[in-house]
């Protein structure tokens, strides 16, 4: 596997992660309106951890999406509305609903720069 393969591999593996941690917590913000969220870092992505394959990160990206996507779909008007608590305050169902579009295209675009960078070093145009 080369470098940038291992790259998107983890960023898939970020994302699989991300999705699973957003879905459990709207599914504790459904069932019980107002509860108590504990924060969110990933460090080290689980599936990157524990070694796995390309094929098998792709497979568990595929079911948290789905979960997520079943999850949001079937939400009704007001739900969207219903509020957790972190220490910082409160979150929405909808915020967090979109905490994983909005921290995928910042790593996106992260990842964008840093490709940019390398091939202006590679003609020289950065010095």
């Amino acid at each position: 596997m080369q470098a940038g393969d291992r790259g998107l591999m983890e960023e898939a593996a970020r994302l699989r992660d991300e999705m699973h941690a957003v879905t459990t917590r709207i599914e504790r913000v459904l069932a019980s309106p107002g509860a108590r969220l504990g924060d969110m870092a990933i460090e080290v992505p689980t599936a990157c951890a524990r070694g796995a394959s390309a094929e098998l990160v792709l497979s568990l990206l595929g079911l948290a999406a789905e979960r997520f996507a079943g999850l949001v779909e079937s939400l009704q008007v007001d739900e969207w509305h219903f509020v957790g608590t972190f220490d910082s305050g409160t979150v929405s169902v909808y915020e967090l609903a979109c905490m994983p579009l909005h921290s995928t295209r910042r790593h996106l675009a992260r990842r964008g720069r840093r490709t940019e960078n390398r091939e202006a070093l590679s003609v020289g145009r950065i010095a």
